[in-house]
């Protein structure tokens, strides 16, 4: 877990994260996950078997995502906060972060759909089933704009 990383090694791998957490931090915006700034919501372990070693990035805890508001016990689908990279102090790749918010732009509306359907029937009603699609829908819509208010090299 990352709060079990040595502060000195932590030092030494936050630049070979800005990639991946700069690509998590437009997912995580898109998919409303605003708890990711946790200690134990990122593991992460580095392959020194090859050369160069490769490190391997899992972020974890997506409890509350898809306009699921823990905090309040309701349901919201516009839900606008950006999250930013995580964790703090590793450089944002805004090259990335580009990518990433034009591949959430241009990801097609009735895949999205297909997906949401997917979600079992008794695990979430289909009243909220239209609430993460829509949630969904409309942070697509507005991703450039909620990551260029956190990170001003967004166009």
């Amino acid at each position: 877990m990352w709060a079990a990383i040595p502060p000195m090694l932590a030092v030494r791998l936050l630049p070979r994260l800005s990639e991946v957490a700069s690509a998590m931090a437009v997912f995580d915006t898109w998919v409303a996950n605003t708890d990711r700034q946790n200690d134990g919501n990122m593991l992460l372990s580095e392959d020194d078997s090859i050369r160069p070693p490769v490190l391997r990035v899992a972020y974890i805890d997506f409890a509350n995502s898809l306009a699921y508001r823990w905090n309040r016990g309701e349901r919201y689908w516009k839900v606008e906060e950006p999250v930013a990279c995580y964790p703090d102090n590793v450089p944002p790749d805004l090259a990335v972060m580009m990518g990433a918010i034009q591949a959430v732009e241009r990801f097609p509306a009735g895949m999205l759909q297909e997906i949401v359907n997917r979600i079992p029937k008794g695990f979430v009603s289909e009243s909220h089933r239209s609430v993460i699609l829509e949630g969904l829908l409309y942070r697509q819509s507005t991703i450039r704009r909620m990551m260029a208010s956190v990170y001003s090299g967004i166009l």
